[in-house]
């Protein structure tokens, strides 16, 4: 294995010399440190020493993508031969090609075998180049999406070039964060041979927390985004919502602070998903990152209905402001026989971040005063969403252990919220439309509302 992860590296070395695409190596080649159990099983036949990794930084070619391209090539024992690289593209890239930080489709191998060419790590990327550049299939419907995926980025790194003039702590966009904005607590461990253990907190079954940022981060931090929103409104830039169901805040990767969340999330958050969440955590690398808001006032979100998250570990920080109430309700596991029963209601301290699966059910409580902002990063891990694992609470819903506590219904998702609350003039668009538990996973004496 040491040979050929050192073959690896000398190619990758010289295409420093040969490439002027090539920028530079990002991660040397190393063993894949994920179990065998995880990985898909095209890349296990071997056993686990046959799978390698490495990181580079290209050059995109001109046009929409004419930008630094994080990419992840993988390997296996026989490398060069005849099997095709994995290739995953890192960062938001909007192409018809690459979704959720997966490895590019089927679709770029079949092209790439079509060349006749060795699967070398010079050759593998000058194809990625050459799929930013054109449609690898030129067919109409290809063309079509390829266009439309290339307009969104092109307006997406518009949107963020646009605020870049208007930023008020450009110190907030950099990679390395100063000392001072860390907790106290977080710069011993960050300084230190300690274990990130020592700081985390167990709130319940599945759900910790820790403190992460100082006052003075969380008031720099909201003082960007209220700096946002203002020149916003004054320049009529995009203001990309965090997901479907809150209606303020903001998605901070779109006002350009993906990379400097991707550095902390490889300094702070990755070895603290890895150490509490091996299987779904063990090695996040992508992250949807944002600011939610909420405000006891009228038109304003004052709550979060329950629901799980689109990621797999996601780490929820308080940076402010002054608020009452607007806690976070926990309940089980999606699929779990408890996942409709209450096991923590957690206070949000300022600067103090709560970790928990996105497959936790959870919501956000009412405020009852003042207004409350949260960043939310919900981590997404490739190698886990590439696995079997990853669908099993698709495939493997259990019977829930009895009636839910109503704490945990949910108006969006539940099938049975109007047997046991009332909806309101707001909520009650919802009935009739809920999914939750599956006819296979009700609890016995399971009534639908009517």
């Amino acid at each position: 294995m040491d040979t050929l992860l050192a073959k690896v590296s000398e190619e990758l070395a010289s295409l420093k010399e040969a490439k002027p695409w090539f920028r530079k190596v990002l991660q040397e080649p190393c063993e894949a440190p994920h179990p065998p159990s995880i990985y898909n099983p095209r890349y296990d036949a071997d056993g686990p020493n046959s799978i390698w990794e490495a990181e580079c930084l290209i050059d995109g070619p001109k046009g929409a993508y004419e930008h630094p391209i994080h990419v992840r090539l993988k390997g296996d024992a026989g490398y060069p031969n005849d099997t095709m690289l994995s290739v995953t593209i890192l960062g938001t890239v909007y192409h018809h090609m690459i979704m959720d930080h997966m490895p590019i489709n089927g679709a770029f191998e079949d092209s790439f075998e079509s060349l006749g060419l060795a699967p070398t790590c010079a050759n593998v990327l000058e194809h990625v180049r050459t799929m930013l550049k054109e449609p690898l299939h030129p067919c109409e419907d290809c063309n079509l999406a390829y266009m439309q995926y290339a307009h969104l980025h092109a307006s997406r790194l518009a949107a963020i070039d646009a605020y870049t003039p208007h930023r008020l702590v450009p110190a907030l966009y950099h990679q390395e964060w100063p000392r001072e904005w860390f907790h106290r607590e977080m710069q011993n461990v960050m300084e230190s041979e300690k274990d990130f253990q020592s700081i985390i907190h167990t709130e319940s079954e599945g759900v910790y927390s820790f403190p992460l940022f100082s006052d003075e981060f969380c008031k720099v931090f909201l003082s960007e985004v209220d700096n946002f929103y203002q020149k916003a409104e004054e320049h009529n830039l995009p203001i990309k919502r965090p997901n479907s169901m809150n209606n303020y805040g903001v998605i901070v990767n779109e006002i350009g602070m993906e990379e400097a969340i991707s550095a902390l999330q490889a300094k702070v958050f990755r070895p603290i998903s890895s150490l509490l969440f091996p299987k779904q955590g063990q090695r996040v690398d992508a992250h949807h990152s944002f600011i939610v808001e909420y405000e006891a006032k009228e038109g304003k979100d004052t709550h979060l209905d329950m629901h799980i998250d689109d990621s797999d570990v996601t780490f929820n920080v308080c940076l402010g402001r002054e608020f009452t109430g607007a806690g976070l309700t926990f309940c089980g596991g999606v699929g779990k026989p408890n996942h409709r029963i209450q096991s923590l209601q957690y206070a949000h301290k300022i600067g103090y971040c709560v970790v928990h699966l996105g497959t936790q059910r959870h919501g956000a409580d009412s405020i009852t005063s003042g207004s409350r902002a949260n960043l939310i990063i919900w981590n997404h891990d490739s190698v886990f969403r590439s696995s079997p694992l990853y669908k099993a609470h698709e495939r493997n819903y259990e019977t829930e252990q009895g009636p839910p506590d109503t704490v945990c219904l949910s108006y969006t998702h539940d099938r049975d919220y109007g047997v046991f609350k009332k909806y309101t003039n707001t909520t009650l668009k919802h009935k009739g439309k809920g999914w939750c538990p599956p006819e296979p996973a009700e609890y016995k004496g399971f009534l639908p509302e009517k």
